[in-house]
């Protein structure tokens, strides 16, 4: 899956520099700013890591 191919530490979640390859892989441009964002975006819990269901959420387009 997708979460799996970014999540290289196979820690079971996404961190920061894992997210930062994953939205270079997507095409953005992920300079410190933009990364911050998306994080505090995207990781809903507060745990500086996104999960499976923080992704699938975002992936899915239920993220609001």
């Amino acid at each position: 899956s997708i979460f799996s191919q970014y999540d290289k530490d196979k820690s079971g979640t996404i961190e920061k520099k894992e997210l930062a390859k994953l939205l270079e892989g997507f095409g953005f441009d992920a300079n410190k700013q933009f990364l911050n964002t998306a994080m505090k975006h995207f990781d809903k819990d507060n745990s500086k890591t996104i999960d499976f269901d923080e992704f699938y959420s975002w992936i899915t387009g239920n993220d609001s």
